[in-house]
């Protein structure tokens, strides 16, 4: 269940970066996260949208965090 749940995350986590990428304010958006701290990146991500896949209405916390992790470097 555990390697599952990782590997759907690792996934998501992909998409998420694609969506950010299309994001007219990226760079905007990516100096922010940037200096948020890092607990609060996962909400940053959240916030903008990049963690809602499509054909859903809620974020996944757990993609945005991966994905607020992939973004900072």
């Amino acid at each position: 269940a555990d390697q599952s749940r990782t590997e759907v995350v690792a996934a998501l986590t992909a998409i998420c970066l694609d969506q950010s990428k299309r994001d007219p304010q990226l760079t905007e958006r990516l100096t922010i996260l940037k200096a948020t701290s890092a607990w609060s990146r996962g909400e940053t991500v959240m916030k903008n949208g990049w963690a809602t896949m499509p054909g859903t209405a809620d974020a996944n916390p757990q993609v945005a965090h991966k994905c607020a992790e992939k973004l900072s470097v």
